[in-house]
């Protein structure tokens, strides 16, 4: 019976903990299936991949319990439910505050360092990164109409259709403020770094750094990427 359970516990945890290199390329390969098929249908495209710098250490965990986020995201949970999530947000919160404690001790700026963020390995911190960033997919994906958008936690792949007046990186900034609510205008970049603010008035410290943005323009007869 021991070896029984011990089987079934083995079982459960490597449907958890999968590597994540297969899943990463599936979702880039769609995003090289979506520019493959643009183009074969006549339609030129930019493609853009972008992510976020040490997102995992720059999320501040208590929004998952603040009801502007249950309220932005639609979740409806019962008085239970309510009382397991709060109780999870507490824990990281303190472990997060534990953490920015013992790097200020070991000489970090408080000014940079304001949170530890989620705890890097628990299963729990993956569906909290992820749960963070739909206010994100949903303004991207109402506010930009892209032929293709996928998030990979903090790396995000677009393909749009060619508008004509995006030519470099430096384009996309002022194309993606005019349409969404999450990308700050030119006025709001200080020293070059470009923050991220999520609708709903939850983020608390969540820190969205940009870290960079990539622009490849395919026009038609041109190839793209082949995925390995």
């Amino acid at each position: 019976m021991q070896q029984a359970y011990r089987w079934k516990s083995n079982d459960l945890c490597n449907n958890v903990f999968q590597p994540y290199f297969g899943p990463y390329k599936e979702w880039r390969n769609r995003g090289f299936k979506a520019i493959r098929t643009e183009l074969e249908a006549g339609r030129a495209v930019v493609a853009i991949s972008m992510d976020l710098t040490s997102y995992y250490h720059r999320v501040d965990p208590a929004f998952m319990a603040d009801g502007r986020f249950l309220t932005e995201a639609g979740i409806a949970l019962s008085d239970w439910e309510l009382q397991f999530t709060q109780g999870f947000a507490v824990a990281l919160s303190e472990w997060s505050k534990r953490v920015a404690t013992e790097m200020h001790a070991l000489g970090c700026s408080k000014r940079e360092v304001t949170i530890g963020g989620l705890p890097i390995g628990l299963s729990l911190s993956r569906v909290v990164a992820n749960a963070l960033l739909a206010g994100l997919d949903r303004d991207i994906e109402h506010g930009l109409t892209p032929v293709y958008y996928g998030r990979y936690v903090d790396d995000l792949f677009l393909v749009l259709r060619d508008p004509g007046d995006l030519q470099s990186a430096e384009d996309l900034l002022p194309y993606f403020a005019a349409r969404t609510r999450c990308f700050p205008a030119a006025s709001g970049v200080k020293n070059g770094e470009i923050y991220l603010t999520l609708p709903g008035g939850f983020q608390g410290k969540t820190k969205l750094l940009l870290q960079q943005a990539l622009l490849h323009k395919s026009a038609i007869g041109q190839g793209i990427p082949n995925p390995k």
